[in-house]
């Protein structure tokens, strides 16, 4: 029996299609989705490589789920830049979470120190990071 979405029937070949050619012009939420195809194997062959690719171009457009994939990702083997990404997605005003920043960010900082209060440390060394994506991207959009 054919799956239908919307009463529509499902192609998931032309779907992947679709998605290709969104993330080939830089459609954030494509490129995620495609990340999560990637890592999970579903429907291509399984490649992390590529779907940290995928997450890591999600998140610098401004993908919120990627953002946070970036940070949890690197939260033990670079704990710097996954500093830096948290402070991305928690503060910055065009790429950041919308609503409420200061709640996801609480958790989200709860969530870096949880295991491990010597990642502190790292927090300089992280500010230094979020000054060279300044440099490269732009001034974040910080709220008060």
């Amino acid at each position: 029996m054919e799956k239908k979405f919307f009463g529509l029937p499902q192609d998931p070949t032309k779907g992947l299609a679709l998605l290709h050619q969104s993330a080939n012009v830089d459609h954030p939420l494509a490129l995620y989705f495609l990340a999560v195809l990637y890592l999970a194997g579903e429907g291509v062959d399984k490649d992390e490589k590529r779907s940290r690719e995928y997450v890591h171009r999600a998140a610098n457009l401004g993908n919120l789920a990627a953002q946070i994939q970036m940070g949890l990702q690197l939260i033990k083997a670079d704990p710097a830049e996954s500093y830096k990404w948290y402070f991305i997605f928690s503060h910055c005003g065009k790429l950041g979470a919308k609503g409420n920043k200061k709640a996801y960010w609480d958790k989200w900082r709860l969530v870096w120190l949880e295991n491990d209060e010597s990642r502190k440390l790292f927090i300089p060394e992280g500010k230094k990071l979020i000054a060279a994506w300044e440099e490269k991207h732009g001034k974040l959009c910080l709220e008060p």
